[in-house]
């Protein structure tokens, strides 16, 4: 593997999540959301020798593209849809919407990571928890475990996330959550 393809690997495991999740704040679909962010990747490999090396300069192109893309496709639902015209207060989102937007994403990254440095069985009951929205019964049903062996794992990753995340990024996640 070279030095391009290694960049872009590392890039990817880094970005993509809140990349996912910056473009579906956006559009409101995760199978949109999805779909641009591959893109974006895509146009960033076919592009790479135009832009910097610097692993910075590489999430700011993909933020762009895939700012740049979730508007095209605002753009296009408000030419099919028609009613964007006669409301107010709807539609293409202003920059400062994308910028608290970008924020919520890279806070929602950084929580990512920390749940993904959770013990495996933890880290999977938080994700089918929080991030799934599934109840207790349901994850103890699909793992073959006691509701109570799922309200403990919980107990325990809420204790581990505590002391990996600052306080401030645990109140954000209190309003996403």
């Amino acid at each position: 593997m070279n030095a391009s393809e290694e960049t872009l690997k590392s890039v990817f495991r880094e970005s993509y999540h809140a990349l996912t999740y910056f473009a579906f704040r956006i559009l409101d679909s995760r199978s949109e959301a999805e779909d641009i962010v591959q893109d974006a990747f895509i146009k960033y490999w076919n592009q790479r020798d135009e832009v910097s090396d610097d692993l910075q300069a590489i999430k700011s192109y993909l933020y762009a593209s895939v700012k740049n893309s979730c508007f095209n496709v605002l753009r296009h639902r408000s030419v099919l849809e028609k009613y964007l015209q006669k409301t107010s207060g709807t539609g293409i989102p202003h920059e400062k919407d994308a910028l608290e937007i970008l924020l919520e994403a890279e806070t929602m990254a950084l929580v990512f990571k920390a749940i993904d440095k959770l013990p495996p069985v933890c880290g999977k009951i938080t994700r089918m928890s929080y991030l799934q929205g599934k109840k207790n019964d349901e994850i103890a049903a699909e793992l073959g475990i006691s509701v109570n062996s799922v309200k403990t794992h919980k107990q325990r990753a809420a204790q581990l996330l505590r002391k990996k995340l600052s306080p401030e990024i645990l109140n954000i996640i209190l309003l996403f959550l």
